[in-house]
């Protein structure tokens, strides 16, 4: 069986992206230096805050938010269907839309 590059890369892409999610929530529940260094810089930006800070926070949100994604992949996607990329259109609604509804699962 002949394993492909594409295969490797994605297999590769998973466990660091795996390990570094693990990694993050073992430290979120130990309570290490990462969260107190969080909390250290929330607590500087709510001390700071301005409306021009406060207004590109909100952009920034605003441009990650459910809406702006479907949005995002719908353009993306259009592009891939346009370049007959069909592998990959598939991906991106596997990918984007299992995470879509796991970030609503998550919030309910």
């Amino acid at each position: 069986m002949r394993v492909d590059r594409l295969e490797i890369t994605g297999t590769v892409a998973f466990l660091v992206a795996a390990g570094l999610f693990a990694t993050l929530a073992w430290g979120v529940s130990m309570r290490t230096p990462l969260v107190i260094t969080d909390v250290h810089i929330t607590q500087w930006m709510v001390a700071h805050r301005s409306e021009p800070v406060t207004a590109a926070m909100l952009g920034i949100s605003l441009l990650h938010s459910l809406g702006a994604i479907a949005a995002w992949s719908v353009l993306f996607g259009a592009w891939l269907a346009w370049m007959r990329e069909r592998y990959w259109l598939v991906t991106l609604v596997l990918a984007v839309g299992g995470g879509m509804l796991l970030n609503a699962a998550l919030k309910l």
